[in-house]
């Protein structure tokens, strides 16, 4: 990948300590593109609870602090698969978790529920793409 990407992708791992928060937040700031898995929690990442499907599960909250001190959006992207070697890219309307008068955990917990609704409706969509055989809570 290194190699096809000249560089411009790289990977990092919530098992490589707090320096990646602070190298995905310099990132941020300086404009480039990140993405992150938040729709399970895999390891030992922050989670925090929401509401899906009617059951209290636990989602990675990490992308929300990262998008409230940087303040840049999150863009909710999927790609499904539609048929052999056929995939869609699906894109939502972006998540604004900004300061407010609320308090910070206020504004990254109604962050997490949007974006819980979000993923609610691509995985109704979708649902034999999101089969998971470990506990969702």
């Amino acid at each position: 990948m290194q190699q096809s990407s000249a560089g411009a992708v790289k990977v990092g791992y919530s098992s490589d300590g707090t320096s990646l928060a602070f190298d995905l937040l310099n990132a941020l700031r300086s404009g480039e593109i990140i993405s992150i898995q938040g729709d399970r929690v895999v390891g030992e990442v922050a989670c925090a609870p929401v509401r899906f499907f009617n059951r209290e599960i636990l989602l990675p909250n990490g992308p929300f602090v990262l998008s409230l001190a940087s303040e840049t959006p999150i863009y909710p992207l999927f790609i499904v698969r539609t048929g052999y070697r056929k995939y869609k890219i699906i894109a939502r309307e972006p998540i604004l978790p900004f300061r407010n008068a609320a308090s910070r955990d206020v504004v990254i917990a109604d962050a997490m529920q949007n974006w819980a609704r979000v993923l609610e409706e691509v995985v109704s969509c979708y649902w034999p793409q999101w089969f998971a055989f470990t506990p969702l809570s």
